[in-house]
């Protein structure tokens, strides 16, 4: 059973509260690797890696410009090898998964999400859920969504709950409203928690991870539109009641705007936390103007749970040489610096950037542009970063040069 006294979840992986919050400390500057390219048959990764066990990560491709339906994959960080654990076939297995992976250590398995597939006449429009038994690489379809009460098009990597039974996960306003739903690992059973209204609770959940606070009953997320003003918002939804509560709602049009979803999801790989109950967030555009140019280009957030007070605590560019657009979320490392990756700007190719920010002095600070003209450079990092082994690990996406890559960033 896993705890979650102890953890808090930072990117994708279990990290110690501890680690979180820990001062900033100086550091070298950071070197960034490109780890591996993809090639044609495991083309575009949209999300992020997800930590497993003795240093392999896994993810999903969407398998863009005409490669297939997708694939699962692995990457071993110490063997430095990628191998391909399964190739989507988009009618009874489904296709295209956007979702990232969640791992499954006491099972030894991983689980996953398709936008579309899984079935016959509507329901191949609708996505699945999926399962890799990771002992003998056996691939399952535990669940077909059927366009109905249950909701479609899951984009969003699913959590664990506390005690490792339930998958938590949302689905996106297409066919029918958005929902919450928690699937029964022992039953194989889904069940709709929570169906959005498009009122004042949002709607359009897209791509944002769900975040479970220290306590385990409740989840964090964002909604892409709808709300008081059109513009989304954040949320808490009590796993306990069923009761979702909204706690800011985004006005990008108001006399302090902080920044908004543009329809393609406000965070869109989900929330982080800090020991202390703040969460920290970003929005792909707008922004307040003058914090730190006109007009802005996303912002980075944080709301602290224990006063409910919301701040926009930086503002991005929309100068392209600069960082615009933040995308990936946010990750800490060791020494409670937060990175994220932007899907464009850094250059004159405006192919996107890491950054890292340091909440304690408000300075953020890009490391590393990317070179969409260069293939060996890799374009536009859609997927959450993770910590592991003093570095920041990502994927970049597909481009007319590129099939994607997987790189490395280290933080001291």
């Amino acid at each position: 059973m896993m705890t979650f006294s102890k953890l808090l979840i930072c990117g994708t992986a279990l990290t110690l509260v501890g680690q979180c919050v820990a001062n900033a400390a100086p550091r070298a500057k950071s070197v960034l690797t490109f780890d591996h390219y993809m090639t044609s048959g495991e083309s575009d990764p949209r999300a992020g890696l997800t930590m497993g066990a003795k240093g392999v990560f896994y993810g999903t491709t969407y398998a863009q410009n005409g490669t297939g339906y997708g694939t699962v994959y692995s990457y071993d960080s110490v063997a430095k090898k990628e191998t391909t654990l399964y190739s989507f076939q988009a009618l009874t297995d489904g296709a295209y998964p956007y979702a990232g992976i969640t791992y499954d250590p006491v099972r030894n398995a991983i689980y996953g999400a398709t936008q579309v597939g899984g079935g016959p006449g509507k329901h191949k429009l609708c996505g699945t859920i999926f399962k890799i038994d990771l002992a003998t690489n056996k691939f399952s379809v535990l669940y077909t969504f059927t366009c109905g009460a249950d909701g479609n098009n899951p984009a969003a990597t699913m959590t664990l709950d506390p005690t490792g039974k339930f998958l938590w996960g949302t689905t996106e306003t297409d066919y029918v409203p958005a929902t919450i739903f928690k699937f029964d690992l022992t039953q194989n059973a889904l069940t709709t928690a929570y169906t959005f209204t498009n009122g004042l609770d949002g709607s359009d959940v897209y791509a944002c991870q769900l975040l479970w606070d220290s306590t385990g009953t409740i989840l964090y997320g964002t909604a892409d539109n709808g709300g008081q003003y059109g513009w989304g918002n954040l949320f808490q939804f009590n796993t306990v009641t069923g009761v979702l509560t909204p706690l800011h709602q985004f006005n990008e049009s108001g006399s302090g705007p902080d920044g908004f979803a543009g329809g393609w999801g406000l965070l869109t790989q989900g929330l982080v936390m800090d020991a202390n109950g703040v969460l920290y967030g970003s929005t792909l555009y707008g922004g307040t103007a003058g914090k730190a140019a006109p007009g802005g280009a996303g912002t980075l957030y944080t709301y602290d749970t224990k006063a409910g007070v919301f701040k926009t605590i930086y503002t991005f560019s929309p100068d392209k040489t600069a960082p615009t657009s933040p995308w990936t979320g946010l990750t800490f490392d060791s020494q409670g610096t937060l990175w994220g990756a932007t899907n464009g700007g850094g250059s004159k190719w405006n192919s996107g950037t890491v950054f890292k920010y340091v909440p304690s002095t408000g300075v953020l600070t890009q490391v590393y542009a990317f070179n969409g003209a260069n293939p060996k450079s890799g374009y536009s990092p859609f997927g959450k970063l993770v910590f592991y082994n003093n570095a920041m690990w990502g994927t970049t996406s597909a481009n007319p040069f590129s099939y994607g890559t997987i790189y490395s960033v280290t933080t001291k």
